[in-house]
């Protein structure tokens, strides 16, 4: 197991992640890049809308889990003009790479198809001196 490191000024990137989670998230916050924070929250929203639908169906998807990163996203949101513009793109990027449906981990097949997104985004408020928010994946397995 290969966890990525930036060996040049760290305190530029969100570290910790595998390799193949960084390269999404890099390819993410440049998409994100369009979209406002408010935007992106929005479809934050309907993405745990679609969540909850597909739990409904499969109640291995681990809505518990979902609800988590959900509610440290809408934290963000709401502190968004005291987040370092440098950890702006990274959290921007969090947020797009939990809407992804094409991330790590297929997000509806398994109870652990979040814990990639929790990653990116523990990685990311740490960047963003918010490690407050940050979840950990095990408090919710329970779906």
């Amino acid at each position: 197991m290969t966890v990525y490191k930036e060996y040049f000024m760290p305190e530029l990137f969100p570290t910790g992640l595998m390799r193949k989670e960084f390269d999404i998230l890099i390819k993410c916050s440049k998409n994100a890049s369009a979209f406002s924070i408010d935007e992106l929250t929005d479809k934050t929203d309907l993405y745990f809308d679609k969540i909850k639908s597909a739990h409904k169906e499969n109640p291995m998807v681990n809505v518990n889990l979902a609800c988590a990163i959900v509610s440290s996203i809408h934290a963000i949101h709401a502190d968004w003009r005291n987040i370092p513009e440098m950890a702006k793109p990274w959290c921007k990027g969090m947020i797009q790479y939990f809407i992804e449906t094409a991330d790590e981990d297929d997000d509806f097949l398994s109870p652990t198809g979040f814990d990639d997104d929790a990653a990116v985004l523990n990685a990311c408020l740490k960047l963003a001196d918010r490690a407050d928010l940050c979840i950990d994946p095990e408090d919710y397995d329970e779906c």
